[in-house]
C-alpha cells in the first residue's frame, strides 16, 4: 500500500507524505479502507555442498517464473499452475489463476482433490515429471537417460527419447503388521524379532502398532529412538558422525529392487551389537550410495548412454550426496539448478511429457 501511494504522490509532484493508521472513527482528510489478498509462499529449502547450490524444495523466490511452453498446455501439481497469460506461460500458485482456456491439461496423480472438467485432462506420476524437469533444463529433452528418483521411495528410471518408463520401481512398503514381514523375511529372522523384543520392548510394541501409512525413514527413526522421527532426523544424525566409512547395510537386492524389510532387519541386527546411532545414519547412506553406484553403470551400459538424472529431496544429505559423487561421479550427474528437486518440479516437468 505505500508503495502504491508513493508512486501517486510522485506523480502528482509531492516531496513527501505523513500516514499514519488509525481506525474508522478517526477523522482524516481521506479514509483508505482496503483488504489486499496475500499469497503465501512455503519457505524455500536450499541444500549446499562445497561449490553446489541445489534447491529442495519451497517457492518462495523461485515462482512465479516464465517457462518456456510450446505445448500451450496447463499443468497442475503441489498447489502450483503452469497457466499461459498474454502469450507467456507462468508458474505460479493455482490461486492466483482465473478461469483459463486450454487444449489440454496434465494433472499430478495425487491431487485427487482436483477436478477440471476438461475434456482432455491427463494424469501423470511425480517420478516421470521431475526426470523431464531435469532433461529439460540442461536441454537433453529426447535424448535417452537413466534416471533415479529417491523421494522416501527408490525408482530407477529410463527416457528412452519419448517417454518415462520405470525401469526398477521400488517394492512397495507397508508398515502395518511389521513383525510378520520380518519374521518370515528368511531363517532366523524369527529369533531376530525375539532378541529385538526382549532388548527393546517399548520400541517392539510401538512398532507392532503403527497407524497410517509410514514411510521407510519413520520407520528406522521410531527404531533408533530418534527426537526427529523422519527423514530429517535420520540426516542430522548422520551429519554427527565424524568418521570415515561405514557398515554395509544389507539391502537384499531381488531382480535388482531395494527391499526395505531386510534393510530394516539389517539396522536392528547392528542396535543388537550395540552400534552407535550415528555410525549406523551414516552407514544408511553410504548403503544407498553404493546401490546406486552399482545399479546405475549396468543400466547405461545395457541403454548405451551416460546421461544420468537425479531427483528427490532424498538426495539432499550431506553423506548421500558425497558418496554418489563418488560412485557415478563419473557420470556427472544432472539435477534441478533453477528449479526444487523435490515435488515442486513437477509442475515444470509435466509441460515435457
Amino acid at each position: 500500500m505505500t508503495m502504491l501511494l508513493a508512486g501517486e504522490a510522485v506523480k502528482h509532484g509531492l516531496e513527501y507524505v505523513s500516514y499514519f493508521e488509525c481506525d474508522s472513527s478517526e477523522e482524516a482528510d481521506y479514509l483508505v479502507d482496503f483488504d489486499m489478498p496475500i499469497n503465501t509462499q512455503e519457505d524455500t529449502k536450499i541444500f549446499i555442498n562445497q561449490d553446489t547450490k541445489l534447491f529442495v524444495s519451497g517457492e518462495r523466490i523461485l515462482y512465479p517464473s516464465l517457462v518456456q511452453n510450446n505445448k500451450g498446455r496447463v499443468t497442475v501439481a503441489h498447489d502450483l499452475a503452469c497457466v499461459r497469460v498474454d502469450e507467456k506461460s507462468i508458474i505460479d500458485s493455482f490461486e492466483v489463476f482465473d478461469t483459463v482456456s486450454t487444449k489440454e491439461i496434465y494433472v499430478l496423480d495425487t491431487e485427487e482433490d482436483f477436478e477440471s472438467g476438461h475434456s482432455n485432462e491427463k494424469r501423470f506420476e511425480q517420478h516421470q515429471s521431475s526426470m523431464m524437469s531435469v532433461l529439460a533444463e540442461h536441454h537433453k529433452v529426447g535424448q535417452k537417460a537413466i534416471g533415479v528418483h529417491f523421494d522416501g521411495t527408490l525408482n530407477f528410471l529410463y527416457y528412452n527419447g519419448k517417454q518415462v518408463i520405470n525401469a526398477v520401481p521400488a517394492i512397495a512398503f507397508e508398515s502395518d503388521n511389521l513383525w510378520e514381514k520380518i519374521r518370515t523375511l528368511r531363517e532366523g529372522s524369527d529369533r531376530l524379532v525375539g532378541n529385538y523384543k526382549k532388548a527393546y520392548p517399548e520400541v517392539w510394541d510401538r512398532l507392532d502398532n503403527l497407524a497410517g501409512d509410514m514411510d521407510i525413514f519413520e520407520v528406522t527413526a521410531i527404531a533408533l529412538g530418534l527426537k526427529d522421527e523422519s527423514f530429517e532426523g535420520i540426516s542430522a544424525e548422520a551429519v554427527s558422525f565424524l568418521g570415515k566409512g561405514g557398515l554395509q547395510i544389507d539391502t537384499r537386492v531381488k531382480d535388482n529392487r531395494f527391499d526395505n524389510y531386510a534393510f530394516l532387519t539389517s539396522i536392528m541386527s547392528y542396535q543388537l551389537g550395540d552400534v552407535e546411532n550415528n555410525f549406523m545414519c551414516y552407514s544408511i547412506y553410504e548403503s544407498f550410495g553404493d546401490y546406486i553406484g552399482e545399479l546405475v553403470p549396468q543400466l547405461c551400459d545395457k541403454v548405451d548412454t551416460r546421461i544420468v538424472v537425479l531427483t528427490g529431496e532424498t538426495f539432499a544429505n550431506q553423506s548421500l550426496y558425497g558418496r554418489i559423487q563418488r560412485t557415478v561421479g563419473q557420470y556427472n550427474p544432472l539435477m534441478n539448478q533453477n528449479f526444487p528437486i523435490g515435488k515442486e518440479n513437477a509442475v515444470h516437468g509435466a509441460l515435457y511429457l
